[in-house]
């Protein structure tokens, strides 16, 4: 199954995103007991998946270039089930982990992890 981060096709992507949680931060106080919390607005849902893409060098290096744009953009992402996750910030694409492919339609094997948030 094929994957996507937003406009970009990938060959797998790896992990699902997290749906939004209630935010409840407490804290302690000097000479009171017990605890203090604060109920806030839906949050908690940060993501981390892989791309994962096969093809030969210069096509590669396009592909990567997309991907690494989309950071700081909010996306729809798509993983190898057909799983779409909408409203995913991206807050960090990170370093490319280049292997050999073990096909014979492709030289390399490019993964890159890809970190954000849920934002809606």
């Amino acid at each position: 199954m094929a994957g996507s981060i937003g406009a970009v096709a990938c060959s797998f992507v790896k992990g699902e995103c997290q749906p939004l949680g209630q935010r409840v931060p407490t804290w302690e106080a000097v000479g009171h007991s017990g605890y203090g919390a604060s109920k806030l607005g839906l949050g908690n849902a940060p993501f981390r998946v892989s791309a994962i893409m096969f093809g030969f060098k210069g096509a590669l290096d396009t592909w990567l270039a997309l991907v690494q744009a989309t950071q700081g953009t909010t996306v729809t992402i798509t993983n190898d089930r057909s799983q779409a996750f909408a409203s995913c910030l991206i807050k960090n694409v990170g370093t490319p982990q280049w292997g050999p492919a073990k096909n014979a339609n492709s030289d390399y094997k490019v993964t890159i992890p890809i970190e954000g948030v849920r934002t809606a």
